[in-house]
């Protein structure tokens, strides 16, 4: 729902080619930076607003599917830990649907991503900081002095229209490789249930309780020890 949210308020800054364009599977941002006008104003708030709703659902995705710590439960640990019990023990002789290169390359970067996100890494850091050195030595401040005086944090009200195709293609990709790990869920679903997997919704009229949210309450108490 976010995305084609995003995905609309992207298509509504461009031009009917440009959208063509952005669609193909071969487009290339840095290739195409000559067709995008940057007298295009876009707002700085509204972009952060639809980053901020995916941040989320993102997120948890890439946990549901890539995590690979030791006290994760994600697809990929399910598969490792499963693959590990089928060596010792007969009980588990169900073959789980093979992954080629390119999959297991889409579980690396999905995990790759969910650390970049989840971690204040150094990398993460060398990075601001670079960005910092040169914004001190653009404002004729020495990089090896940090100034002392109040910290002012500068807000741009509009921003370079790649901001927005970059956020938009990542997120188009990404939105691609979980429903492609999603196929790949399921199939194993089925070979493990010995049925076709089958997703339905539906609507309730009913109204859900707050006793429902104990579940994120009491799994936050479980994870640091505190229910067992």
């Amino acid at each position: 729902m976010y995305f084609k949210e995003l995905e609309s308020y992207t298509f509504s800054k461009l031009d009917e080619k440009t959208i063509d364009l952005i669609c193909s599977e071969k487009f290339d941002l840095k290739a195409n930076q000559k067709r995008l006008l940057d007298n295009i104003k876009i707002n700085y708030w509204e972009l952060k607003s639809y980053e901020d709703k995916l941040l989320t659902p993102y997120n948890l995705l890439l946990n549901a599917f890539a995590d690979k710590t030791s006290n994760g439960v994600s697809y990929w640990r399910f598969r490792n830990e499963y693959e590990k019990k089928a060596k010792k023990d007969n009980k588990f002789n169900i073959s789980l649907t093979e992954f080629d290169e390119n999959i297991r390359a889409i579980f690396n970067d999905m995990n790759s991503l969910r650390n970049y996100e989840h971690h204040l890494t150094d990398a993460k850091f060398i990075e601001w900081r670079k960005y910092r050195e040169n914004q001190l030595v653009n404002f004729g401040i020495s990089k090896n002095i940090w100034p002392n005086e109040n910290i002012e944090i500068v807000f741009y009200e509009n921003i370079n229209i790649r901001y927005l195709l970059s956020t938009y293609l990542s997120s188009k990709e990404l939105m691609g490789n979980f429903k492609l790990l999603l196929k790949y869920m399921k199939k194993d679903y089925s070979k493990l249930n010995g049925k076709r997997m089958n997703i339905r919704k539906s609507v309730e009229q009913g109204t859900l309780t707050f006793k429902d949210a104990e579940i994120s309450f009491n799994g936050i108490k479980r994870h640091y020890g505190k229910l067992r």
